[in-house]
């Protein structure tokens, strides 16, 4: 394999991780968008095909749509022959044009066959899922969403440990919370919007508290400038078997605050995951309990109404929707719970936050490998500073 190919490959590796902020000269137009372009092109031909299905009907409305994919197929084609790409090729870069073109092309079609304000409406949809598209293919979150969760269940031991320690005191706090009428007349009688409001708002206070403590704990992520660090950090990598005969590989270059952020944010996604975890079973644990427990004579007495049977068990017993609103709504206060407790916990911070701020020690290793090699290629770096911090001395760039 090449180097160029090996750069490409850890460059893939790092974003699998979602830490694509380590991708050197990382840009919008060429990385971003471009992977992001099929999500688009399925979004593009889908709004521009409902609009022309809104307006006609029967074999118009299949001509419309073939129109639709038309306009799509067209718009690629010409995108790639002006770059002097193959007609059919998926495109290297997304530009400017193809943008503005994504955002106003359907709102002018809808405004074409019906009026100014529902192209508006599209206006503001193409606009919004244009940005939801950018922010999450720019961080990578898919990716750092699936690392999260498979690092957690790689790791359930440890979480089983830290869970049966925090969760005794909190299921008693929250059985005496969960028989409370008061309770039950507050979450019983919350429509759906409003209780996933709050389980948000629980989830919002999690993240804000998580903002405020990771970056002490990122502090701590091992970044030895030695040479048997970063080989060890590149074993089991794409460049496992190039990293040996690479040079500067001491060189310690800071993280940018970009790729800092990137850090965190794959960290904060693991502690929600693992909150997540936790409150699911809060729900499972509550939701069976209040089944077999609370008969709905009771909830009615609570309530003051009877309560809306989903599921029925026996007489008088089943899972009502007020008895899964409060489920819900417990689960995710345990899930704040266990977010605030497990950050305060010397085991925890020993069993499962050391082993993870190891493996992104691992990336940070990776990386300078990564850039050694961008150097023995001649391509150009851009060591990052902290302030405050002066840089490094690296070696020579041929």
């Amino acid at each position: 394999m090449s180097d160029a190919e090996l750069e490409r490959a850890t460059e893939r590796w790092f974003i699998s991780r979602g830490l694509p902020m380590f991708v050197e000269n990382y840009s919008a137009a060429e990385d971003i968008f471009t992977r992001a372009f099929p999500v688009l092109a399925l979004v593009f031909f889908g709004t521009v095909a409902f609009t022309f299905s809104a307006r006609y009907d029967g074999q118009e409305q299949a001509g419309a749509t073939l129109v639709a994919a038309a306009v799509l197929v067209a718009a690629i084609v010409l995108g790639n022959v002006l770059r002097g790409q193959r007609p059919f090729a998926r495109p290297h870069r997304v530009g400017r044009v193809e943008l503005v073109g994504f955002v106003l092309v359907p709102p002018l079609v809808v405004w074409w066959l019906r009026d100014g304000r529902a192209a508006l409406v599209m206006l503001v949809i193409t606009g919004s899922t244009l940005l939801v598209v950018f922010v999450v293919t720019r961080y990578a979150l898919v990716a750092a969403l699936g690392w999260a969760i498979e690092r957690v269940l790689s790791q359930l031991g440890d979480v089983y440990r830290i869970v049966t320690r925090a969760l005794p005191l909190l299921l008693l706090f929250i059985t005496f919370l969960f028989i409370n009428t008061e309770v039950w007349q507050v979450a019983g009688s919350l429509d759906s919007w409003e209780l996933w409001l709050a389980v948000a708002f629980f989830a919002g206070i999690a993240i804000a508290f998580l903002v405020a403590r990771l970056p002490e704990e990122l502090d701590q992520v091992e970044t030895e400038a030695t040479r048997d660090f970063v080989l060890a950090s590149c074993a089991d990598t794409p460049l496992a078997s190039r990293a040996m005969s690479l040079s500067g590989l001491e060189v310690k270059q800071p993280l940018a605050r970009r790729q800092e952020r990137n850090l965190m944010l794959v960290t904060l996604f693991t502690q929600l995951v693992q909150a997540a975890v936790v409150g699911i079973a809060v729900w499972c644990f509550f939701l069976a309990f209040g089944a077999v427990a609370i008969k709905e004579s009771v909830q009615e007495s609570w309530l003051g109404q009877p309560p809306d049977e989903l599921v029925p068990l026996w007489t008088n017993h089943g899972v009502t929707r007020e008895l899964f609103r409060v489920a819900t709504f417990v689960g995710g206060f345990a899930g704040l719970y266990f977010t605030v407790y497990a950050l305060t916990d010397s085991n925890y911070r020993e069993q499962f936050l050391k082993g993870l701020l190891s493996d992104l020690g691992r990336v940070v290793g990776v990386r300078r490998a990564y850039l050694a090699l961008r150097r023995e290629q001649g391509l150009p770096t851009q060591p990052a500073r902290k302030v405050g911090v002066p840089p490094e001395t690296a070696p020579s760039q041929r």
